[in-house]
């Protein structure tokens, strides 16, 4: 009976993606192949491009091209923190400890050393360093020449620095009483500029109807990369309250979790099934309630019955949200 092949396993790479060739005592191997280049089932990557630009992922499945196309296909992908799965180009995924060049460029290349081109840029980095030491440590020594030059001149040198200083120091105190003139005036005249009243007053801004899209009950979609720290990338949720400088309070639909947001932060969720009930958000028909008759992802439009009249109208899918309350029919 044969011997089974021995699997070619090495040191997992750093977190900035270098070759490591020591490991530690508890610390697994993974295969070599997991190190190529490129996209691959179940292999840590990063998002370099696209609308995901940024966020860490997992490769779930890889979809092959179109038919006809001879560039990379798709990949479905997990994105991280939030677990969200999505589909991206292939061209879009780069390396973990790489944040620009593509993997499927750097594959289609024939590199298997994704890490060459990292060490290159951090060599002549350092050599940069080391020039840039070089040049200070000459301007420290000709500014230490030119202090001894000064001292041996003699006092009419010395007096002018003196002069100098005075110059100066009679300018700072100049500034600092103008300073304490425009806080005092600020504390009795309630100046808005100071820091606690300009952050009230941006607290309590409020927004032009015509730019205050997001309404109660009507679903939308997390875009904020930063929002719960990532974790909530891409969720969806229920608006339960809206203030007027647009923030609101979201009912998150996985975990029924509350989270405080910003209209900036969200964009409105479209069904894709007809007869779905719908609000409009924006234009001329802003507030009015209907259902969904047909969505076009190609013309980025949707067509909705408005309730009451029944009319029939046709709309931009950023000004359409699904309503998750109940229609009232009697709308005249």
């Amino acid at each position: 009976m044969g011997d089974k092949p021995k699997q070619d396993l090495v040191a997992a790479p750093a977190a900035d993606g270098s070759v490591r060739h020591r490991v530690g005592l508890d610390e697994a191997l993974v295969p070599r192949s997991s190190l190529v280049a490129g996209p691959a089932v179940g292999k840590a990557m990063r998002l370099v491009a696209g609308r995901h630009e940024g966020l860490a992922c997992m490769v779930k499945e890889m979809r092959p091209a179109a038919e006809g196309s001879s560039g990379p296909g798709r990949v479905l992908v997990e994105l991280l923190p939030s677990h969200e799965v999505v589909e991206v180009a292939a061209e879009e995924l780069g390396e973990r400890g790489d944040r620009s060049r593509p993997a499927a460029a750097a594959a289609a290349n024939g590199s298997s050393r994704p890490d060459k081109q990292q060490r290159e840029g951090a060599r002549e980095g350092s050599r940069d360093r080391d020039r840039d030491r070089d040049r200070e440590q000459e301007r420290h020594k000709e500014r230490s020449r030119d202090k001894d030059r000064d001292r041996n001149r003699g006092g009419s040198d010395e007096q002018r620095h003196r002069s100098s200083r005075d110059r100066r120091s009679r300018s700072r105190s100049r500034d600092r009483d103008r300073e304490r003139d425009r806080q005092q005036r600020s504390s009795r005249d309630g100046d808005p500029d100071s820091s606690r009243q300009r952050q009230q007053h941006q607290r309590q801004r409020v927004l032009p109807p015509s730019q205050l899209w997001l309404a109660q009950l009507i679903r939308v979609r997390v875009v904020d990369k930063r929002l719960g720290g990532g974790k909530l990338y891409l969720k969806k949720g229920t608006v339960l309250d809206v203030a007027p400088d647009g923030s609101c309070e979201l009912r998150l639909e996985d975990s029924r979790q509350v989270v405080a947001a910003h209209q900036e932060q969200l964009e409105t969720v479209v069904p894709k099934e007809a007869g779905a009930a719908v609000m409009v958000v924006a234009g001329q028909h802003k507030g009015r309630r209907g259902r969904l008759l047909q969505v076009s992802l190609a013309s980025g439009a949707a067509a909705l019955q408005l309730v009451g009249d029944m009319e029939v109208v046709r709309l931009q899918l950023d000004d359409v949200a699904q309503f998750m309350g109940q229609l009232e029919e009697e709308e005249f």
